[in-house]
């Protein structure tokens, strides 16, 4: 491993309590040193670009790690969180950074996915519908995908001209996220200019919605909060990347701790 010299201080904030709260469907100071000295880490699984979804990819760190090698979800501990955007947890392995917003996309991509191929949608009405304006080839991707649009989770009328209206959505969208959500996959379809399977789709919905509606970056989280998110990442079938392939856990081991201090 490099070592690098550095100057940056972290502050790790350990369990501030919050008024916002996390339910299974949606979701004192440590003194900082004057210099730390931090591994250098090549991550191998870059995020793909646009909104393709990706199989899971399992090397994620400077030490990689498959599920076989991931511990029992029981022996993760959460200590804190880094700038209310990442979780540091130890095991008996050594320290992991977990990154709060895609490992709950990741919980929520699983969760409505299955809902999706299962028929079994959460969907909120509108009370009064959301129109949409669309170009000539937003309308064109409308026109040829709107069942798969209403197989998970949309319920969309074509008006006058091109516009279109939504009458209702995934319960998991604000209707600000479905507007934008709608417009975001019209447009990446037209951008494709191909057929797609009707799993495909449904996996793109799926991602999506993970997406907007995962927690985010700086939320301050209770330590009774990130060890849900832990334990409901480990019920997934892949706790490693996010359904865009970003990676949700970062390792570093007792080795390349030792190593970094020079111990051994």
């Amino acid at each position: 491993e490099t070592l690098l010299e550095g100057n940056n201080s972290y502050n790790l904030q350990i369990n501030k309590p919050i008024d916002q709260a996390l339910d299974a469907d949606k979701p004192e100071e440590i003194a900082r040193p004057e210099r730390l000295r931090t591994i250098a880490i090549d991550l191998k699984a870059p995020a793909s670009e646009g909104l393709t979804s990706v199989p899971c990819q399992y090397q994620i760190s400077a030490q990689d790690i498959t599920l076989e090698r991931l511990p029992n979800t029981n022996a993760i501990k959460p200590l804190g969180q880094l700038h209310d955007s990442y979780i540091v947890a130890i095991d008996s392995q050594g320290l992991m950074l977990i990154d709060q917003h895609v490992a709950h996309e990741r919980v929520l991509f699983e969760k409505h996915l299955a809902k999706i191929l299962d028929r079994n949608l959460e969907v909120q009405a509108m009370l009064i519908p959301e129109t949409i304006d669309l170009t000539p080839a937003q309308y064109t991707a409308f026109e040829a995908t709107q069942a798969e649009f209403e197989q998970s989770g949309f319920e969309l009328m074509a008006l006058s001209g091109r516009t279109i209206a939504i009458k209702a959505a995934p319960a998991l969208l604000s209707m600000a996220d479905a507007r934008k959500l709608l417009l975001e996959l019209l447009s990446s379809l037209e951008k494709e200019r191909r057929n797609i399977s009707l799993e495909y789709f449904q996996r793109e919905i799926a991602a999506s919605i993970a997406c907007h509606a995962a927690i985010k970056v700086n939320m301050s989280l209770t330590e009774e909060k990130m060890q849900w998110l832990i334990d409901e990442l480990m019920k997934t079938e892949c706790p490693t990347n996010c359904p865009h392939g970003r990676p949700i856990i970062l390792r570093f081991s007792m080795k390349d701790i030792e190593k970094g201090f020079k111990r051994i």
